[in-house]
């Protein structure tokens, strides 16, 4: 279906709405919505966070919406209730005549009944505007519905070599105190972290988010530690209500910790084909917890075995312009592939800092 300049422009700027939630709506998605009449914008809304009225709520707080009025929102109106009413029944209620959608939700409660429902209700439907768009707004959200896991990040600090220490393998500091702080800020657009048990036991990391531009939120710490090693560490007692810990260790270890923390969360998973514990398993709880992003920052053995396991879905690299050299110097995929068979970056980007690059990709 082909849409006009006017629905694409309006369309854009639901889709820049939908951004305004970012890092406080997961594991519900970004969206955004804008009530149009005439050209003329009545109202927009987004979905602010967890638990807050969706976005067409919000649009349609406005009164008096005359005939002919369209809704531009960047995801499929729901039909059932969970946090909040049904969208579909506001929009009927309050007698929009025309809905233009991005895409579709792939959530099994909606999945285009959310679209049948408006047009038996003698709404107009079009559905497809800036699609892809929208879609890499909401890819969080996205992964988690169709393929009931979290998205997963990679985040590395580099040189320019593809270095993550030297060759004493020392990796404070690879990169400069702005990447690091940008790296740090990027943690927010998450529901969580994770990292191996050897970064706790080398760097004894805090794993929080500095910047106060992510006031409140609640941001879970992951750490894989098969063998139970942490037993004791003062980092499972950090614990609290902002920044829960999820401990996973395998179903062979002894998992006893000294001190119980309310915000401690064992998670006793089996041991994968390759020893170490079983991402499949580990992406199954992560789901069912409402984990529906991931950033990964641990050392080369939780990349590797993340890479190897096909489970990433992005790869966001803060290079520095130094080089390091050393064959003894960790790396981010220490296994490898061939020339002829490398994992490939996809619709990569590179944004130059004053003091390095940040380089994305999908996998």
């Amino acid at each position: 279906m082909g849409f006009s300049s006017e629905d694409e422009q309006f369309m854009r700027q639901a889709i820049r709405l939908s951004r305004e939630g970012t890092g406080y709506t997961e594991p519900n998605p970004l969206v955004g919505a804008l009530l149009v009449h005439n050209g003329n914008i009545l109202s927009g809304g987004f979905h602010s966070r967890f638990g807050a009225l969706h976005a067409e709520r919000e649009a349609l707080k406005a009164e008096n919406i005359p005939p002919g009025t369209t809704l531009y929102v960047t995801l499929e109106p729901c039909l059932h209730f969970g946090k909040t009413p049904p969208c579909r029944d506001i929009i009927v209620e309050k007698q929009v005549s025309r809905v233009v959608v991005a895409t579709v939700d792939p959530n099994p409660l909606v999945s285009g009944k959310g679209l049948d429902a408006l047009r038996e209700a003698g709404v107009r439907v079009e559905v497809g505007c800036l699609a892809k768009e929208a879609q890499w707004v909401n890819r969080h959200y996205l992964t988690y519905m169709s393929l009931r896991r979290p998205h997963l990040v990679i985040k590395a600090g580099v040189s320019a070599d593809g270095k993550l220490s030297d060759a004493k393998q020392d990796s404070r500091w690879v990169t400069s105190e702005e990447l690091r702080r940008v790296a740090n800020d990027f943690r927010g657009e998450f529901s969580a972290i994770l990292v191996g048990s050897g970064t706790i036991l080398a760097d004894d990391p805090l794993l929080t988010i500095r910047s106060n531009q992510w006031p409140e939120k609640r941001f879970w710490r992951i750490v894989l530690d098969g063998r139970a090693r942490l037993s004791s560490s003062h980092f499972l007692q950090t614990a609290s209500e902002q920044y829960p810990i999820l401990w996973v260790v395998s179903s062979n270890s002894n998992s006893s910790v000294p001190i119980r923390q309310p915000h401690l969360t064992i998670l006793s998973l089996q041991e994968g084909l390759q020893g170490g514990i079983d991402l499949n398993a580990l992406m199954s709880a992560l789901h069912e917890i409402g984990i529906a992003s991931v950033i990964i920052e641990g050392g080369p053995t939780i990349f590797d075995s993340f890479l190897n396991a096909g489970l990433v879905d992005e790869m966001v690299l803060f290079t520095a312009p130094s080089l390091l050299g050393g064959q003894k110097a960790l790396t981010i995929y220490p296994s490898g592939r061939s020339v002829d068979n490398p994992i490939q970056l996809k619709d990569y980007s590179v944004l130059e800092l004053t003091s390095g690059w940040i380089v994305c990709g999908r996998l």
